[in-house]
């Protein structure tokens, strides 16, 4: 620190160097420090992640955007590293696998890798369903279409009812549309 550039950190370095008593041998008395009274004890972003997680009473202050990353190292051909790599891949749901799924889905087809998380599988199954319902409604609507006669209507139009004999018509005596009919100007409805 006492080479840095920022401000902050030289009167930092500049002031645990005056006061030596502020170091500590072990994490273990830091953490102990910061539980019993007013002390903040700086420590690299891993181990801080892991303090905090096990001890509700500690707070970590700044450092929230820091890029982590934590991984396993094996020797190169290493027994166990072929088992984690298929472990890994095995689980990768990634987002073409979802729109492959969704397909499979729709064509009712199975699929060799599924969604594990419960709540993937719920929105899976809702899919399913809704596939199932829209494939069987067209399936019928098809069928439908292409069973079904299609019915001629062979009155189009007023004109077309009374210049044909096959089927009779009437009114109700007395009602509107006797009215109506008896004082039309229409030839056609007289």
């Amino acid at each position: 620190m006492l080479d840095s550039k920022i401000d902050t950190y030289r009167k930092m370095w500049s002031f645990m160097e005056k006061n030596p008593s502020v170091f500590v041998s072990e994490y273990s008395e830091g953490m102990k420090r910061v539980l019993e009274g007013d002390y903040a004890f700086l420590m690299e972003s891993t181990m801080l992640d892991y303090m905090v997680q096990r001890d509700c009473n500690l707070t970590q202050i700044g450092g929230l955007l820091d890029n982590k990353g934590y991984g396993i190292a094996t020797p190169m051909a290493a027994k166990m590293s072929s088992l984690c790599d298929s472990d890994v891949t095995e689980n990768q749901f990634s987002l073409a696998d979802s729109f492959w799924f969704t397909i499979v889905t729709l064509m009712k087809q199975g699929c060799d890798l599924n969604p594990r998380s419960i709540s993937t599988r719920i929105i899976g199954a809702i899919w399913w369903f809704f596939t199932l319902i829209l494939i069987s409604s067209y399936t019928a609507n098809l069928a439908a279409f292409l069973t079904v006669d299609r019915m001629i209507t062979p009155i189009e139009s007023v004109e077309d009812l009374a210049s044909q004999t096959k089927i009779s018509y009437g009114a109700l005596e007395g009602g509107s549309t006797m009215t109506f009919f008896r004082i039309s100007n229409s030839q056609t409805l007289k």
